[in-house]
């Protein structure tokens, strides 16, 4: 059956048409199939539809309805208004359109242009994407040149390309290949795939930088992980942060423990509940629990939290040992010891030991040396002019 129409018309179902252009509405009966005869098929109107039906080659239309049905478009599907799918949308082609919405599933494979996406189940589009809005009950992967403005998906969101987004949200976790983030947040995990730069990250569990990232915060509620070099702001942990490469940030915090294995570079504040295992770290403002390991640490301000241990260098402007706080190596300008804290090898300007805290090992001051009555040092302490410089 071959025709040229130029009025509203209703295609039977299962019956296979071929047009060209449609000068009114169309109604398409279940199961219908169109050809395109000449590549495209356009509609001046509406199309509308009960049960689903397919087209080969490209569809054009002010709108497309389709109830309880599924909807196949082997070409680019093109709306100038909205486009409502009862169960699944499939477009070999690019899709075009103001609005696209369907019961179950969005599957794209060379790109869309819209403004907004929704689907019950899952939105999965390849090519470039220039998307307002997504929003899926399941699953959201786009795969190519992505941007993007706000993504929502109730279990899992997949960016994979290059991809410009402002705010990314799922359920369970997200999965982001390389490029610009404003805000992503997971129930779950975030695994930041490719070099990108990224405003805010928050994970209910964990998040994982795979390669070199920028990051103004990033905050998880047990554990994060970053394999690369990463700066940042703030980076917060409840658990643990684990950091393989060298890197920098204004602060980090961690609930049990911080592990870096290069250089660590903290504008102002680096606090661990519980321990700090790293190879040289330098801060303004250094508080840990039980116990800090470092080849050298570098800080204005350094405690020791009660009955905390530091094997290591420390360079500071001030240094506190808590009570049964254990150091050694300890160059400073005031070091000041609670009761029965232990310090070897002390080299500061001022020194103060409350009852029961003790020195052993060399001890060098320029300026004072305040021992409350039943504080010990072991060794005769001795004043200098110039204290030695640090390894």
């Amino acid at each position: 059956m071959k025709m040229v129409i130029h009025q509203r018309i209703e295609i039977p179902k299962r019956k296979k048409v071929k047009l060209t252009e449609v000068d009114g509405d169309l109604k398409i009966g279940k199961g219908a199939f169109l050809i395109a005869e000449k590549g495209t098929i356009i509609v001046h109107g509406r199309i509308k539809n009960n049960g689903g039906f397919k087209c080969k080659g490209n569809l054009e239309a002010r709108s497309l309805e389709t109830k309880s049905g599924s909807v196949f478009v082997f070409g680019d599907l093109t709306c100038q208004r909205e486009v409502t799918i009862g169960k699944k949308l499939v477009v070999n082609g690019k899709i075009t359109a103001e609005e696209v919405s369907a019961g179950k599933a969005v599957i794209v494979f060379k790109g869309a242009k819209v403004d907004k996406i929704t689907a019950g189940s899952r939105i999965i589009i390849k090519g470039t994407n220039n998307v307002e809005q997504l929003r899926a009950g399941g699953l959201v992967r786009l795969i190519g040149e992505n941007h993007l403005q706000a993504v929502n998906a109730g279990r899992k969101v997949s960016l994979l390309g290059n991809t410009f987004v402002e705010n990314v949200r799922a359920g369970f976790s997200i999965f982001f290949e390389k490029g610009k983030i404003e805000r992503a947040s997971a129930g779950f995990s975030i695994t930041i795939k490719g070099p990108a730069e990224i405003a805010t990250a928050n994970a209910g569990f964990q998040i994982k930088f795979l390669n070199k990232i920028s990051i103004e915060k990033a905050n998880a509620g047990f554990r994060i992980k970053a394999f690369q070099p990463v700066t940042f702001q703030k980076m917060n942990a409840g658990f643990q942060i684990t950091l393989l490469k060298e890197s920098s940030g204004q602060a980090i915090n961690a609930g049990f423990k911080i592990s870096a294995l290069e250089n660590l570079a903290i504008e102002d504040r680096l606090s661990a509940g519980h321990k700090c295992k790293l190879r040289q770290l330098t801060c303004t403002v250094i508080s840990a629990g039980k116990k800090i390991v470092a080849k050298k640490i570098i800080a204005n301000s350094f405690a020791v939290a009660k009955k905390g241990v530091v094997k290591g260098i420390i360079i500071a402007d001030e240094v506190l040992l808590k009570e049964k706080a254990r150091a050694s190596n300890i160059y400073a300008k005031e070091l000041t010891l609670y009761e029965e804290s232990v310090a070897r090898n002390v080299y500061a300007e001022k020194i103060t030991l409350e009852n029961y805290a003790k020195l052993k090992g060399k001890v060098f001051y320029v300026k004072e040396l305040n021992a409350e009555p039943k504080a010990k040092i072991k060794t005769k302490p001795i004043q200098v002019s110039e204290l030695p410089s640090p390894p």
